[in-house]
C-alpha cells in the first residue's frame, strides 16, 4: 500500500501541474495579444515543468514499493519547496 508521504508528493505534484497548465494558458492568451520573447520563455518554461512534474508523479506510482519510507518524506518535502518556488514565480510574474 501507498504511504502517507508519497501520497503528499503525488498531491503536490498535482497541484503543481494544475498550477503550470493554469500559468501557461495565462501567458498564451496574453502572448497572443501582445506577443514578446519573454512569454514565450514562460511558456517553455511551463511546458517543461508539466512534463517533469508528470514524470515524477509516475516514478512514484511506479517505484515507490522499491524506493522505500526512507525516501518518501525528503521527496515529499523538496516537491513542496518546487510548489513553493513555482507559487513565488507566478506571484512575481502576476504583478
Amino acid at each position: 500500500m501507498i504511504g502517507f508521504w508519497w501520497l503528499v508528493s503525488i498531491a503536490v505534484l498535482a497541484v503543481e501541474i494544475a498550477l503550470l497548465l493554469y500559468i501557461l494558458l495565462l501567458y498564451s492568451k496574453i502572448h497572443r495579444t501582445t506577443g514578446g520573447r519573454l512569454l514565450i520563455g514562460i511558456q517553455l518554461f511551463a511546458i517543461l515543468f508539466v512534463a517533469q512534474d508528470a514524470l515524477g508523479a509516475w516514478t512514484i506510482l511506479s517505484f515507490y514499493s522499491r524506493l522505500g519510507t526512507s525516501v518518501s518524506f525528503p521527496l515529499a518535502v523538496l516537491n513542496t519547496l518546487g510548489l513553493a518556488a513555482l507559487l513565488s514565480l507566478y506571484y512575481t510574474l502576476r504583478t
